[in-house]
């Protein structure tokens, strides 16, 4: 085997790298920062529900959230007579439900928040480092394979 097949093969071989492992782990990066963006969007809509509870202005109809099924149905929220602050269940992970007084959801809810961002952030830095990789590979395999053909008259 000569110096040009080895590389044709090693080349070949890289090729099935980005193809078999590269590509998969974009594909994963992306799902997963997809999850968490959409897991913060949920998170802001609990906040803005959360604060028009608090306010009083809440809709009369709400949304709720039955093992990830968005149900809307008609909820009468009575605290008028009441000296207590009426409390809120909120899903805090792996299955929990923590009831919370509105002002303690809207302060987990804010945590969440500021924690999810940063997970965030680190998945879409893991993600750019993927596509870069890919690119720079598929732009190395491109140069190498024009190298092989030969000198091109330009």
């Amino acid at each position: 085997m000569n110096d040009k097949d080895e590389i044709v093969a090693k080349m070949k071989e890289y090729q099935v790298f980005v193809e078999d492992v590269l590509k998969p782990q974009l594909s994963q990066a992306q799902g997963s920062r997809d999850e968490t963006q959409n897991e913060i969007n949920e998170y802001n809509q609990l906040m803005g529900r959360l604060q028009e509870l608090q306010d009083g202005s809440a809709p009369k109809t709400m949304e709720v959230d039955l093992v990830h099924q968005k149900v809307f149905c008609n909820a009468q929220i009575d605290n008028a007579d009441s000296d207590q602050e009426s409390a809120v269940f909120i899903h805090v992970g792996m299955g929990f439900h923590v009831e919370f007084t509105f002002s303690e959801g809207v302060q987990f809810v804010d945590r969440r928040i500021n924690y999810l961002e940063q997970v965030l952030q680190y998945k879409e830095t893991k993600l750019q480092k993927v596509e870069d990789h890919i690119s720079s590979s598929e732009f190395i395999l491109s140069e190498l394979s024009k190298e092989l053909r030969g000198p091109s008259l330009l």
